[in-house]
């Protein structure tokens, strides 16, 4: 959906309502796992703002696996979010965590979340396309929308 925003029209809307809100804005918590010398797995949530963590798990210690680290990952940030305050907080975390019982596990511990989605999430992401068919759910989309790229290289 985000490749339908003009880039420059959204980060000015996105700039004015974020001044038009500081101080009233809930706090943000930013979820992730890291592995630390590819033989324990850390989990944080960590203050959007600064960067400074709130909350810190451990997964074990096991050598790195891709396995590993989605199960141990998805179940330290459970316990993290049923052992932390997180009243009214805003969690934001990769698309490893984009499942049912990640998201009511966020919302039993009374935050919110933005949950990255991709095509691998067959379900939402099949939602997330139907809601931006519809229209832009964040900003009307301009009349010459942006030629998309892949990132790496500029539009023409």
């Amino acid at each position: 959906m985000i490749q339908q925003l003009d880039p420059d029209d959204f980060a000015k809307t996105l700039s004015q309502w974020l001044e038009d809100h500081q101080g009233e804005l809930p706090r943000a918590l930013a979820l992730d796992g890291k592995w630390i010398r590819d033989r324990v797995l850390s989990v944080s949530l960590s203050e959007h703002e600064s960067g400074a963590p709130v909350a810190i798990g451990f997964a074990g210690t096991h050598v790195k696996d891709d396995g590993q680290k989605r199960e141990g990952e998805q179940t330290v940030a459970r316990k993290l979010y049923s052992q932390s305050n997180l009243n009214a907080a805003v969690i934001t975390a990769d698309c490893l965590h984009n499942s049912q019982p990640d998201a009511q596990a966020i919302l039993d511990a009374g935050a919110d979340y933005v949950l990255q989605i991709k095509q691998e999430n067959r379900h939402s992401y099949k939602a997330a396309e139907q809601i931006a068919e519809a229209g832009n759910p964040l900003l009307a989309t301009p009349k010459s929308p942006t030629a998309l790229t892949d990132a790496s290289t500029a539009a023409p």
